[in-house]
């Protein structure tokens, strides 16, 4: 069929894709006022002793001494990431084309990007940024602070060492020409390896940990919580400390006349017994035994500054005791509608732009958006997908699509990936047998009579009678008749 010219305007509004920067340059005016001035705070990472902000190598060396902390922040990345999401065919846009989804599929594969993602966004809790670097086809002559060639195809991802990125600037040698683009660079820089990039926006997926609106970076969990995390230590210490002294006692050494030859020997004593005091004989030591009290009221409270920092429920963070699950339902709702809110308002535009490039850099249509499966599934919502999967087991192996191994792993696991050489012979289902049609059955008289009133039956009964006698009035009549013949 020839294709009219009301058919290339709904495929064109079909294929329609928003205007690039190049194409659409409105609003550059507005940049002159939204962009961070020179001197902003929000283009660099400050850190010091006159900043109160602990420095990069700081957050990493806390986190490592943080168990609690970071079993929250692992489990909040991991919830995000772990049932990861589909490409969902925008409406009126056909159906999802293979070639498409076999694209994403190879660049996740072939990344392990599920799990680099939720390392970066590990990373974003810890500095308050997670970085990814992406490579690209057809990008060999171009410079890391260059923008990627027309055309360059992502086709790696690397998680970049987020304590090296301190600065968010325009390019120093070109920039003029980046501030009339109103494009800054990611300034990675390793001092103790004699390494300095400029990196283009454009190459990085930067994940900021709720940023203040002035600022490029975000807020490092850790830092918001140093405080908390340097009192944790000390209650884990004090308690330490208070164990050994009942548990071992004290060792009060009094040594007469001690000489300064001896006191060497007197030392390795008192190094191999921390809780002895060696004096001389005049030097009178009194022993004031600490009072042993309860820590659970102050570990609470730590946990609970934790639990608010990475915004999670703390029996969530410490883990339901048996016996205990009373509201613990309402927490996980709450709990689970936070991640699924990161998902959808702050994952989904970076991993978006980066597909939506893979496609239209292939040569591909970008029609779709990304539905982030179910986190956590009830009973009731379990038994729906139990159904759904049923279903479609069962239309594929009866369609001749999969044979029934193949549909025994669908219900299982939901969606695989099918050989497409294999030949399966279609298993129609048996016809059921038509039932017989029912004889219809004719009334009587009984199936009329308890619908009548009395007074109807009466009247029915009374006009029997006159029938009746009419038709023996008739009958001697006759008979009359034929006596006269």
């Amino acid at each position: 069929m020839k294709e009219t010219l009301g058919d290339k305007v709904v495929k064109a509004y079909r294929n329609y894709i928003a205007p690039t920067k190049k194409q659409n340059k409105i609003g550059s005016k507005e940049l002159n006022v939204t962009s961070l001035t020179e001197d902003a705070i929000g283009r660099r990472k400050a850190s010091g002793f006159m900043t109160k902000e602990l420095s990069p190598s700081q957050l990493r060396k806390i986190a490592q001494q943080a168990p609690l902390l970071m079993k929250g922040v692992r489990k909040k990345c991991l919830d995000g990431t772990r049932a990861w999401l589909d490409l969902e065919i925008l409406p009126d846009r056909g159906e999802a084309i293979k070639a498409d989804l076999t694209l994403i599929h190879d660049f996740e594969k072939r990344n392990n990007f599920k799990y680099k993602w939720a390392l970066a966004k590990i990373n974003s809790y810890i500095y308050g940024d997670g970085y990814l670097l992406i490579t690209f086809l057809n990008d060999e002559k171009t410079q890391l602070w260059q923008k990627p060639a027309d055309g360059a195809i992502p086709w790696r991802v690397e998680l970049l060492d987020a304590e090296h990125i301190n600065e968010f600037n325009f390019y120093p040698k070109k920039s003029k020409y980046f501030k009339n683009l109103h494009t800054m660079h990611f300034h990675y820089e390793d001092t103790t390896q004699d390494k300095d990039y400029w990196i283009h926006p454009d190459r990085v997926i930067h994940i900021p940990r709720d940023p203040l609106p002035h600022k490029i970076f975000g807020n490092s969990v850790i830092n918001l919580l140093r405080n908390t995390i340097k009192s944790k230590i000390n209650i884990d210490i004090a308690n330490g400390e208070i164990l050994s002294w009942f548990s071992h006692g004290v060792y009060d050494i009094t040594v007469p006349g001690i000489e300064e030859e001896e006191k060497d020997y007197w030392l390795k004593v008192a190094n191999q017994h921390p809780g002895a005091w060696v004096h001389k004989e005049e030097v009178i030591i009194k022993a004031i035994n600490p009072t042993a009290i309860r820590p659970e009221a102050f570990y609470e409270y730590v946990t609970l500054n934790i639990a608010a920092a990475i915004i999670m429920p703390t029996h969530l963070l410490t883990g339901i005791q048996v016996g205990r699950v009373t509201g613990a339902e309402i927490g996980f709702a709450d709990y689970y509608r936070d991640v699924k809110d990161i998902q959808e308002l702050e994952d989904t535009p970076l991993i978006e732009t980066l597909y939506k490039s893979i496609l239209e850099n292939s040569g591909r249509v970008w029609k779709y958006s990304l539905k982030w499966n179910q986190i956590y599934v009830d009973e009731l919502a379990e038994a729906e997908i139990m159904e759904k999967r049923v279903n479609a087991a069962e239309k594929a192996f009866n369609g001749g699509f999969v044979d029934q191994k193949e549909a025994r792993i669908m219900f299982n696991k939901g969606q695989i990936e099918l050989d497409e050489a294999k030949k399966i012979k279609p298993k129609t289902p048996p016809i059921a047998p038509k039932p017989d049609m029912p004889v219809p059955k004719m009334p009587t008289k009984n199936d009329y009579e308890y619908q009548l009133t009395v007074s109807e039956k009466a009247m029915i009964k009374k006009r029997k009678k006159i029938s009746q006698h009419e038709k023996a009035l008739g009958e001697e009549i006759i008979k009359e008749q034929e006596k006269d013949v």
